[in-house]
């Protein structure tokens, strides 16, 4: 969960300052500090003297006296956020502004997401908000505010995350050294936003093991078992293209028989 506290402050005076409103505490040196709202207007309208304040609109004037809480919540920070392009999204907000500690009903405030203003169940304090990912590869920024505004000035609360879009990865057995498309894309597959993958515990019977990926990445530089030994002469490189996505496939170039191995692709 994310907060955002809104702390309570005093207006000062110097000692130039001779009287402040009714019922104004004097502090030291001659310092006045108002008690509520009420007296902070009245001690800034009185004292034409006064040297310094320390806030300049109504809403600062308002957080002097009434400590306000913004608290978001959201699910996506509990998600994966590398997504495959095209994903619907689910995400589950939570949020409470409070006022000296005393909650404001959700129909006073209002709840952005991306900009867009969004409803919500004025009997709960969460809304479950659907949208669409990017149809390509590419980082999505999702944003959250809960804003709160009163005749005193507004107060808001952003929290944000980044969604990473990215083509899947293919690995596993392939009967041939050149697959098809539909070949590579028929195996098991796993979201990374660089070329690098660890494969534990390969087992297959006389096959040639496939690890393609999108192009974008970049060439391989190794591939390690899990003793360190680099095989990556012992693959054989090509290009394909998968839903109009360039990949880099390597295939190992001559069968073999694995019971138990790891491949560490860099």
């Amino acid at each position: 969960m994310s907060e955002i506290h809104y702390e309570r402050k005093l207006i000062e005076y110097d000692d130039k300052v001779k009287k402040g409103s009714e019922g104004a505490e004097q502090g030291n040196n001659d310092t006045f500090r108002a008690k509520d709202a009420n007296e902070i207007k009245e001690v800034v309208n009185h004292n034409a003297e006064m040297t310094q304040v320390v806030y300049d609109n109504m809403g600062d004037l308002y957080d002097a006296t009434f400590i306000i809480v913004i608290t978001i919540g959201m699910s996506i920070d509990r998600l994966q956020r590398v997504v495959r392009p095209g994903t619907t999204m689910t995400n589950i907000l939570r949020w409470q502004v409070t006022v000296k500690d005393t909650p404001i009903p959700v129909e006073l405030c209002q709840l952005y997401c991306n900009g867009a203003l969004l409803s919500s169940d004025p009997d709960a304090r969460q809304f479950v908000h659907q949208f669409y990912g990017l149809a390509e590869p590419g980082k999505m920024d999702y944003s959250v505010r809960v804003k709160y505004e009163n005749a005193y000035g507004t107060r808001e609360a952003i929290q944000s995350a980044e969604l990473v879009f990215v083509a899947p990865t293919y690995y596993g057995p392939v009967d041939r050294v050149n697959p098809t498309a539909a070949q590579v894309s028929a195996l098991e597959e796993v979201l990374h936003e660089t070329k690098e993958h660890t494969q534990e515990h390969v087992a297959y019977n006389y096959s040639r093991f496939c690890y393609a990926y999108p192009k974008v990445y970049g060439d391989l530089v190794a591939i390690l078992d899990q003793n360190g030994f680099n095989y990556i002469t012992s693959f054989t490189k090509s290009e394909l293209t998968i839903n109009g996505i360039a990949y880099n496939c390597y295939v190992l170039t001559e069968p073999v028989t694995i019971e138990d191995s790891t491949y560490i692709f860099k």
